[in-house]
């Protein structure tokens, strides 16, 4: 499991190769891309098998700031906006099932070694 506080760079279609069975995206080609529609719950998922966590449960999060400032043009007017931006998207880990959350030793679960005697 990565160190707390550590951020390791994902390709999205690398994750999504990875996660899908036979290791093709669904539906996208180079050529043309096209909507991969995810919920929370394979949000989650995807990301627990990627950075290798076994265990613990965990759902998404978004962190969101506030911008304000002179943006929109309303009837040719530029006017006072203010928006919520996503500042950063990520897995946390949670300490009671919620609808939104995976277990990542049901979705990913450690590789035991067997010893052969």
């Amino acid at each position: 499991m990565p160190l707390p506080g550590t951020v390791r760079s994902l390709s999205v279609c690398g994750v999504l190769r990875s996660s899908v069975p036979g290791g093709g995206l669904v539906g996208v080609t180079k050529q043309h891309p096209k909507r991969i529609p995810l919920n929370h719950r394979q949000i989650a998922e995807i990301l627990v098998v990627s950075l290798g966590i076994h265990e613990g449960l965990w759902r998404i999060y978004l962190g969101a700031g506030p911008v304000a400032g002179l943006m929109a043009k309303i009837d040719g007017l530029t006017r006072p906006s203010f928006l919520i931006s996503v500042s950063e998207m990520g897995i946390m880990q949670v300490d009671t099932p919620e609808e939104s959350s995976v277990d990542a030793a049901v979705v990913n679960p450690a590789r035991s070694l067997a010893l052969v005697q």
